[in-house]
């Protein structure tokens, strides 16, 4: 696929551009009539702090599969996502790909639960909740509710600003888990 293939709009909306026309109607119309060529993160940048952030978050989930098919290749990675989720020794997946109504997302941690559920996990290079990331999550609901996943929990997990290394532990506070 060439880039401007890559860059063609097609008749879905990803959950960042859902979330941009929340924020601004044209930040929304010119992500999906102009956008933007793929450039990889600036070293240092809010989106490599994010990334970052993110592969920390997979060390939570111990034997966790990532789905690393670009995002341009929706269909592999949602393919590969099921073939994942029909697995029951797959206990957690990674960037896991979904679609339904027009929205297509990634989830950033699906884990295995008891009977057949399972756990929403949403990573966040912040310090703790903020708004956006309840609409965030709400879409990502909509989403795998859509498609008939049944979702036992919704965790956000999020930076432990007062971690200290070696005096605390980041693993897990009262309002989800901590990286």
């Amino acid at each position: 696929m060439n880039d401007r293939q890559r860059n063609m709009p097609n008749s879905s909306l990803s959950k960042s551009t859902c979330l941009a026309g929340l924020q601004c109607i044209r930040r929304l119309w010119l992500q999906v009539n102009e956008p933007q060529r793929y450039q990889p993160p600036v070293h240092g940048s809010l989106m490599d702090v994010g990334q970052k952030i993110g592969r920390k978050g997979r060390l939570l989930f111990p034997n966790g599969v990532l789905i690393d098919e670009e995002p341009w290749n929706h269909a592999q990675a949602a393919a590969r996502t099921r073939a994942l989720m029909e697995d029951a020794r797959v206990p957690a997946i990674f960037e896991g790909a979904f679609e339904f109504d027009g929205i297509r997302i990634r989830v950033n941690v699906l884990e295995r639960l008891a009977k057949g559920t399972w756990g929403l996990r949403e990573v966040k290079s912040s310090a703790g909740p903020k708004d956006h990331h309840y609409d965030d999550i709400a879409i990502q609901l909509h989403v795998l509710s859509g498609i008939g996943i049944a979702l036992s929990s919704i965790e956000l997990v999020h930076v432990n600003s007062a971690y200290v290394r070696g005096e605390l532990d980041p693993i897990r506070g009262t309002t989800g888990r901590w990286i």
